[in-house]
């Protein structure tokens, strides 16, 4: 395989076939022919001779003009090497940065192992641009007790808000290979008045397709120790068993062992069967997770422990932006706990939620919660010690009431105006873009002038093909008789040489699969304003066409496709009448 040039690592989205102006299906001689005739076109000597023989141009002009040839010289560097071609022609430009990258290697695999491998490639990418705006993965938990407002336990009991739980923790991530992966993670968090600090470090590894493995080393006053396996057993089968071993004062270990095992019962529900041997939760338990409808979420559970047994069934909606769901749990401790809750996605990661859970040994309970993809801030809050009627009422409708007017008031206003500032710089990201395209497809079409018109002369001689007129972009289809704008920055830009250098033979075609503004000497119009939509000469489409007036054997001939459509020239039902 050939060496690729650094330029594919910072390639735009340019379709290479067209930048060559030749059809996905074409031969290694095709692809070397196209490049030749092109370059002779835009080289930059051919350009330096120019210049020297009169035709001056500025520092931007030839820098725009160096642009054109990279252009087409990065799109033959791939496409003539036969297995960077493979891959661009399956995986486009992302193949090859992660080639030039190092991210993946050929060594004469196979295309299903490389697409798996780009495909994984890509998901850790995504992954790892969320975890760029989200990290540290955080949670914060500040606890309060209510209870002294709503119900006093004596009569004179001062009535306040009190401190009664605070802890906080903190992971980070670092992605050391598309396999492995080191996660740093800490925590403090109250016990009664003192302040109990955890920090452990783990290591996550894809040791093979079916087979990963998790290993942790912990502190929490005394050092702690753990490793999962997890085994694909089949498609629809999964396993895991996880073992620690936790060292308590006097050097005694106390060994604990937590199996697992996954089945994926049909496409829409998942069953757990677990048992957790020597640990606080210790028991076995059964869950089962399933989608009944579009945004419709169930889960039911069964546990038994030595010294509780109960079960739980929950629904959760999704409607929109909104989550809303309740749950209903029995156990013997607790007799029974009913929760309902509801979630608000606020922004792209960003969800506030709160929750309510009440119950004869649980009182009520307020959970409210905000997220914003790895970072989670909750305040649970103790409202009553039993099932007080006032306590559910103020639980339920003050954090609505108080959420409706932040959000009305201030994040609502705050949005829109964020929204507008970052569309206003994609524009101009996207007209410098342009601006920069167009300088480069300007300077192709100067060095294209003569070439084109000696071609013109040639087919003109022989009565074969000459395109008198071309134009493209933002066309009004119910007008023929379009004139060019003069304007530069037009809707509407002049593709007659570029299109004529294309003919060979006498004959012109242009695979719709190719994009017509990546040809060379094309670029993308910017589209027209609004206001400008209709006109005198008919209304704008608010696609691209290409309108092409050519002669053939001395007869007019004229068609108007769309972006989309393939182009081939001559045809007789394009002769006008």
């Amino acid at each position: 395989m050939a060496e690729l040039p650094e330029s594919v690592a910072n390639a735009d989205s340019a379709d290479l076939y067209a930048c060559l102006g030749i059809s996905p299906d074409a031969s290694q001689a095709d692809i070397a022919t196209a490049y030749r005739r092109l370059s002779r076109i835009v080289h930059p000597d051919k350009r330096i001779a120019s210049s020297s023989a009169g035709d001056a141009s500025s520092s931007a002009s030839t820098d725009a003009g160096d642009a054109a040839y990279q252009r087409i010289r990065r799109a033959y560097d791939v496409l003539r090497d036969s297995e960077t071609r493979r891959i661009y022609d399956e995986f486009g430009l992302e193949g090859l940065r992660a080639l030039t990258d190092g991210a993946v290697v050929l060594r004469g695999r196979g295309v299903a192992e490389l697409r798996e491998e780009l495909v994984q490639l890509r998901r850790l990418r995504e992954e790892a641009a969320v975890m760029k705006l989200t990290q540290p993965a955080t949670q914060l938990t500040v606890g309060l007790n209510c209870s002294s407002v709503f119900s006093p336990i004596e009569e004179d009991q001062p009535k306040g808000i009190y401190l009664e739980r605070l802890s906080f923790s903190q992971n980070t991530s670092f992605i050391l290979t598309p396999k492995h992966r080191l996660v740093l993670a800490g925590s403090l968090g109250n016990m009664g008045r003192t302040y109990v600090p955890t920090v452990s470090l783990t290591m996550r590894s894809q040791l093979t397709d079916k087979l990963s493995s998790d290993v942790t080393l912990g502190l929490n006053y005394l050092p702690t120790a753990a490793g999962k396996l997890t085994y694909r057993l089949s498609p629809n089968l999964l396993a895991s068993v996880r073992a620690e071993v936790t060292s308590m004062q006097g050097g005694t270990l106390v060994p604990k062992l937590t199996p697992s095992l996954s089945c994926q019962i049909s496409p829409k529900c998942v069953g757990t069967l677990s048992y957790a041997w020597n640990s606080p939760n210790k028991g076995a338990r059964a869950e089962v997770l399933w989608q009944a409808a579009e945004g419709f979420h169930g889960k039911a559970a069964l546990f038994l422990a030595p010294n509780d047994a109960g079960g739980q069934l929950s629904c959760t909606r999704e409607v929109g932006d909104l989550r809303m769901g309740v749950s209903c749990q029995l156990t013997l401790k607790e007799l029974w706990s009913l929760r309902y809750h509801l979630a608000q996605k606020v922004s792209e990661y960003s969800e506030a939620g709160m929750s309510i859970r009440v119950g004869p040994n649980v009182g009520v309970r307020l959970k409210l919660s905000l997220s914003r993809g790895n970072q989670v801030y909750a305040m649970p809050i103790v409202l009553s010690e039993w099932m007080d009627p006032a306590a559910i009422v103020y639980g339920t409708a003050v954090p609505l009431l108080a959420y409706a007017v932040v959000y009305k008031c201030i994040y609502a206003p705050w949005l829109a105006k964020f929204q507008q500032q970052s569309r206003s710089q994609q524009s101009d990201t996207e007209a410098s873009g342009r601006a920069a395209r167009q300088a480069e497809a300007l300077s192709a079409q100067s060095l294209m002038r003569q070439s084109a018109q000696n071609s013109r002369e040639s087919e003109r001689s022989r009565g074969g093909l000459v395109i008198d007129r071309a134009v493209y972009g933002y066309l009004a289809t119910n007008e023929a008789d379009q004139q060019l704008p003069s304007d530069s920055s037009s809707s509407v830009i002049d593709v007659t040489d570029c299109l004529q250098i294309l003919v060979d033979q006498s004959h012109l075609e242009i695979p719709a699969s190719l994009t017509k503004a990546d040809l060379p000497g094309f670029y993308d119009p910017a589209p027209p304003p609004s206001s400008s939509t209709s006109s005198s000469t008919g209304a704008a489409s608010d696609t691209r066409h290409l309108l092409i007036r050519y002669t053939f054997n001395g007869t007019a001939h004229s068609v108007l496709l769309g972006d989309g459509d393939s182009v081939r020239l001559p045809q007789r039902r394009h002769a006008v009448a």
